[in-house]
C-alpha cells in the first residue's frame, strides 16, 4: 500500500524542484508522498497549533522574567531571584516541549519504526507502510534520499536532533537554575544537532543528492590518510569517485564540449559544484530560459492553463509548467506565476549552500567560542564573537525569506479571492464551515508570513546589536529591550514554522475533503469547498480532536493551558479572521 495518498487522487510531489538531471543517477527526480493525507493533516493541525501557543506563552513569560532580572535586583533580592528562575524554568520548558512535539509528532515521524527495523529500505524506496496511523514527513523524505541516492549523514543528524528534542523540555527547565554561563553552554550543546540538521538539508537539492555524505567521507578519510596505510588508499578512491561524478555531470550537460583546463581529482569536483551554483544564478537572471531548457530536456512538460484546470496534479512541483504566455490572458498570468516560482526556487538553491555553510561555521566555530569566552569570563572580543555567532541566524533568514516566508504570504494572500463568499447570500444563509475555515487558514498563513518578515528583520539586525552589547548591559531599560529582542528572534523563528505547519494542515485537510467529492482530478474550486456539508466538517473535526492511537507526547495540564490561552486570544481578537473551526473542536 502506498500511503497516504487518499483514494489515489493525489499524485506524489517532487522532493526537489531543481534541474539535477545532469548528475549521474539523478536523471529522474525523486517523488515523495509526504506532506499529505488525513493523519498528516491531523498531526500538523494539533502539534503545529499547540506548539505555537507554547512559544507565545514562553515569550510573554520571558518578558516578565526579564522584568524581574533587569529591574528588581535578583542578585540581592531572594524573592526576585527565585521568581525569575521559576519563570525562566517555565519558559524553557515550553520552548523545549515545542521541539519535542514537533519532532516526535511531525518532522521525524517514522524514525522510531526505521530504527527498530519495522520499516525496511525497500518499503522506504517504495513509500510503503503497514501502519495506517502514520504518514511521511521531512525525515522520511531524507530516508528516501538515503536509500535512493546514498545520503546517509543527514539521516544520522535526524536521529541525534530528535533524541535531543526529547530531553529538551526538562533539560531547559533545569538549566534555568544554573548560572548563565553554564546554562548557555549546556543549551548550546543540546541544540547543536538540530542547528546542523536544518542547514545541512539546504545542500542535496542545490548541489547533488549525496553532497553532505561525500564531503564528510572526503574530510574523514583525508584526516585518517595522514597516518598512511589503507586509509590513504580509501581517500584516493573517494577522490576518484568524486572526480568521476563530476566528469559524468559535465559530459551529460555539455556533451563533452566543456573544457576542464587540465583539472583532475577534487578540482573537477569543485568545478561541478561551481557550475551548479552558476546554474542557479542563471535561474535568477533568466528563469524563463531555464524553464524552456527543462522542457527541451524532458525534465518538465509544458501544459496550458486549461490543462492544469482539468488536472490539479499538473503543477510545477510535479513536473509541469506553463510557458504558453501568448495564448490567452489566463495563460499569460499562469505562465508568469510559474516563471516567478522558478525564480524563487533558483534563489533558494543559490542562497542555500552559501547561507547554510556559513551558518555551520557560526554554529560549530563561533558559537563554541562564545561559550568558551563566557565560561572563562573573557571580555576582550566578546561582543565581536557574539555577533559572529548570531550571524548564523541572520544567514538562515536570508535563505528562509525565499524558501518559506514569501511563500507564506503568497499562498496566504489567496484569502482575498474568498472574500466574496464570506458575506451571507441573498437568502440570508451564512457561508458553510469549510469555506469559513479555509478563509481563516489562509488569512492566518498570510499573517504568519508578515510575522516571518519581522522575525527575519530582527535576526538580521541582531549581530549588529551584539557589537554594542556592553552598552546595553549598563542601561537597565536597554538591557530589558535587548533581551526581549533576542527572545523574540529565537522564539519567533520556530513559532513561524509551527504556525506554518498548522495552517498547511488545515488547508490540506479541506483539500482532501473537497477532492473526495470531485470525479477525476480537476482543479479544486471555491464552490467545491462550499459543497462540504457542515456535518462532514464536524465529523472530521471530531477525528482530529480524538486522541491518537498509541498516545501523543501531550501533557494534559499543559494542553489545558494552551487551550485556555487560545480562548483568551480569541476573546481579545473578537474572533476576527483567524479563528479556526477545526481547532475549536479540541480547544473547547
Amino acid at each position: 500500500m502506498v500511503y497516504p495518498i487518499d483514494s489515489g487522487r493525489i499524485k506524489p510531489h517532487r522532493v526537489y524542484h531543481n534541474q539535477n538531471y545532469n548528475a549521474p543517477g539523478e536523471e529522474e527526480p525523486l517523488h515523495s508522498s509526504a506532506h499529505t493525507g488525513r493523519e498528516w493533516t491531523r498531526a500538523n493541525i494539533r502539534a503545529g497549533g499547540e506548539s505555537s501557543n507554547y512559544l507565545e506563552l514562553s515569550f510573554f513569560t520571558d518578558i516578565l522574567r526579564n522584568y524581574f532580572t533587569c529591574f528588581l535586583d535578583p542578585e540581592n533580592n531572594i524573592f526576585s531571584s527565585v521568581t525569575s528562575k521559576l519563570l525562566g524554568a517555565f519558559s524553557g520548558f515550553l520552548d523545549g516541549f515545542r521541539d519535542k512535539r514537533m519532532y516526535e509528532e511531525v518532522y521525524a515521524e517514522g524514525l522510531t519504526d526505521v530504527a527498530k527495523g519495522k520499516i525496511s529500505d525497500s518499503q522506504v524506496a517504495n513509500q510503503e507502510h503497514n501502519n495506517p496511523n502514520s504518514f511521511r514527513d521531512d525525515f522520511m523524505e531524507n530516508e528516501l534520499l538515503r536509500v535512493q541516492r546514498g545520503e546517509r549523514i543527514i539521516s544520522k543528524f535526524w536521529s541525534w536532533a530528535t533524541t535531543m528534542a526529547g530531553i529538551k523540555p526538562f533539560l531547559f527547565m533545569v538549566t534555568s537554575f544554573l548560572p548563565d554561563k553554564w546554562k548557555t553552554a549546556i543549551e548550546t550543546a543540546e541544540e547543536t544537532p538540530s542547528r546542523a540538521l536544518w542547514r545541512l538539508r539546504f545542500n542535496p537539492g542545490a548541489l547533488h543528492a549525496n553532497f553532505v555524505t561525500t564531503v564528510w567521507d572526503l574530510l574523514k578519510l583525508k584526516v585518517m590518510s595522514i597516518f598512511g596505510g589503507e586509509r590513504a588508499a580509501e581517500y584516493r578512491n573517494k577522490v576518484g569517485e568524486a572526480q568521476n561524478l563530476a566528469q559524468t555531470y559535465f559530459k551529460n550537460k555539455y556533451n563533452g564540449t566543456h573544457n576542464l583546463n587540465g583539472k583532475s581529482g577534487l578540482g573537477v569536483y569543485f568545478s561541478m559544484l561551481f557550475d551548479r551554483m552558476k546554474e542557479h544564478w542563471q535561474g535568477v537572471v533568466n528563469p524563463r530560459a531555464v524553464l524552456e531548457k527543462k522542457v527541451k530536456d524532458g525534465y518538465l512538460e509544458s501544459v496550458t492553463k486549461a490543462e492544469k484546470d482539468a488536472d490539479r496534479n499538473k503543477t510545477f512541483g510535479k513536473g509541469y509548467v506553463n510557458l504558453n504566455s501568448t495564448k490567452s490572458k489566463e495563460d499569460l498570468e499562469d505562465s508568469k506565476e510559474d516563471v516567478n516560482h522558478q525564480w524563487m526556487r533558483s534563489m533558494t538553491d543559490l542562497t542555500g549552500p552559501i547561507c547554510g555553510g556559513l551558518g555551520l561555521v557560526g554554529s560549530f566555530v563561533f558559537e563554541p567560542l562564545r561559550v568558551l569566552w563566557n565560561v572563562a569570563g573573557i571580555e576582550t572580543g566578546k561582543n565581536l564573537i557574539s555577533a559572529l555567532s548570531a550571524s548564523r541566524k541572520s544567514l538562515s533568514m536570508v535563505n528562509y525569506i525565499y524558501r518559506f516566508i514569501w511563500e507564506e504570504m503568497k499562498q496566504g494572500g489567496r484569502h482575498v479571492s474568498l472574500e466574496r463568499f464570506m458575506d451571507s447570500n441573498p437568502n440570508g444563509q451564512a457561508p458553510n464551515k469549510a469555506l469559513r475555515e479555509l478563509h481563516s487558514a489562509l488569512r492566518a498563513r498570510y499573517a504568519n508570513g508578515l510575522f516571518g518578515m519581522s522575525v527575519a528583520a530582527g535576526n538580521i539586525l541582531e549581530p549588529f546589536l551584539h557589537l554594542f552589547g556592553g552598552g546595553f548591559q549598563e542601561n537597565r531599560f536597554a538591557k530589558f529591550l535587548f533581551n526581549i529582542l533576542i527572545k523574540f528572534n529565537d522564539n519567533g523563528l520556530v513559532r513561524l514554522f509551527s504556525r506554518r505547519r498548522e495552517c498547511m494542515g488545515r488547508i490540506e485537510n479541506l483539500n482532501l475533503m473537497a477532492a473526495s467529492h470531485i470525479y477525476g482530478s480537476r482543479e479544486i474550486k471555491a464552490e467545491d469547498y462550499a459543497g462540504i456539508s457542515d456535518a462532514e466538517f464536524d465529523e472530521r473535526a471530531r477525528e482530529i480532536s480524538a486522541p491518537k492511537p498509541g498516545g501523543q507526547s501531550e501533557i494534559p495540564y499543559l494542553s489545558t493551558v494552551a487551550s485556555a490561552y487560545e480562548k483568551v486570544k480569541s476573546v481579545v481578537s473578537g474572533g476576527r479572521g483567524e479563528e479556526s473551526l477545526i481547532k475549536a473542536a479540541f480547544i473547547n
